[in-house]
């Protein structure tokens, strides 16, 4: 088994399946995430599939991270994911997560951000993770601040254009 940031009080990470197809539908045709993260295109349980197997298993077997499927310890219930992207035209894994609609507000995604920012230090020896929000996603700006993470100015997207709020943290 690969390592994984420790479980928290609440919480537990692993890899994806190609089971857990439904739950990355549902999360990722959040609007929410559409409008905050973006589009990828699935819309049947064969393209969430796909996904898993193509877009996100694939950097667990390269790089020994990725994002991890986060589960509520108590009821096994997927609430989310997080991690650590390797993103091409970057020099350096960046945080990034998200959580379906039902979870937020519960401090899953501040939980979470504390354990894998503990894997990334103590797992990998980084001694630092940059974060990237969409300028007008304030409660993700707001959880990424109670992390330890400090804006550090404004970058243009390489792949679509578009303006997103850099924030880094120092371990």
């Amino acid at each position: 088994m690969k390592p994984a940031p420790q479980s928290t009080a609440r919480l537990r990470f692993r890899e994806p399946t190609p089971a857990d197809a439904a739950f990355y539908l549902r999360l990722m045709n959040d609007p929410a995430y559409h409008r905050f993260i973006g589009d990828r295109g699935l819309r049947i349980l064969e393209d969430a599939e796909t996904y898993i197997l193509d877009k996100l298993l694939p950097s667990f077997s390269k790089k020994g991270f990725g994002l991890w499927l986060v589960e509520e310890i108590a009821s096994g219930e997927s609430v989310g994911m997080n991690g650590l992207v390797d993103r091409d035209g970057f020099e350096e894994p960046d945080l990034g997560y998200a959580f379906v609609e039902t979870a937020r507000g519960k401090g899953y995604a501040r939980e979470s951000i504390v354990a894998v920012q503990g894997f990334a230090t103590q797992v990998l020896g980084l001694t630092g993770l940059p974060a990237y929000v969409h300028p007008d996603n304030a409660a993700s700006a707001k959880v990424l601040e109670q992390t330890g993470f400090v804006k550090a100015g404004t970058i243009i997207w390489p792949t679509t254009g578009d303006p997103a709020v850099k924030f880094e943290w120092i371990a």
